[in-house]
């Protein structure tokens, strides 16, 4: 809405999401010889360091030499930059939407939602790999509706535990698919201006989503090893 043409719009993009990711693939590298159990030079000499890099032009790689080798998800240093590629592609169908003109029709974006939603919930076998596509893009629309539809849905806490209790119901039904995604991006925009100071600005999700795993990661191995 608030770019000027498809160019500002990619240029909004990628300053977002670019900068702030090879900064999290280049600390990693960086960081992870003080922690791998690689020695230095095995650390530097395997390609695997290298190719790690290719993380910020979103290939993901999960592995380091040496790194996180006894944690519960095993040799996985970033495991959350894999959904990276599928949010640019959710970007690239946001642009045609936009060019031609079809978020003026907001309703043509939760009829797209809910499609992505049942092929998520059916898992078809001709989606293949798209399958997983199709269950982000169903949380990335269904946040997409709650923006266009924002005038009409009141952001309350009462909401969000019905929704969760809906999702719990529907894990003992079948259909959790179906529910997830509505309930999760409402949830989450409903916490977001909850907790975030208006004042201090900032892309709070953003960095909790890049710096989360790994972190998380290090505190389970080190919790493996004994007090720390």
């Amino acid at each position: 809405e608030r770019a000027r043409g498809l160019g500002d719009f990619a240029w909004r993009r990628a300053v977002r999401i670019l900068p702030a990711l090879w900064a999290t693939v280049g600390i990693s590298v960086a960081v992870a010889v003080f922690l791998s159990e690689a020695t230095p030079g095995d650390y530097w000499g395997s390609p695997a360091t290298w190719t790690y890099l290719l993380n910020g032009l979103f290939r993901f790689q999960a592995e380091l030499p040496g790194l996180f080798e006894r944690s519960p998800v095993a040799a996985t240093v970033n495991g959350s930059l894999w959904t990276l590629v599928h949010e640019v592609s959710c970007y690239l169908a946001l642009a045609v939407a936009g060019a031609l003109g079809l978020l003026q029709r907001r309703f043509l974006v939760v009829a797209a939602t809910a499609i992505c939603t049942l092929h998520y919930q059916v898992h078809p076998p001709f989606l293949g790999r798209f399958w997983e596509l199709a269950g982000l893009a169903a949380y990335f629309g269904a946040g997409a509706s709650l923006y266009l539809y924002r005038d009409r849905i009141p952001m309350r806490g009462g909401l969000v535990l019905a929704g969760l209790a809906a999702c719990l119901i529907a894990c003992r039904l079948g259909g959790l698919h179906l529910m997830a995604p509505a309930v999760v991006a409402y949830a989450a925009i409903w916490l977001g201006f909850l907790m975030t100071p208006p004042a201090l600005g900032g892309d709070y999700s953003y960095g909790v989503y890049r710096w989360a795993f790994p972190v998380q990661q290090l505190v389970a191995e080190r919790i493996s090893d004994g007090p720390m």
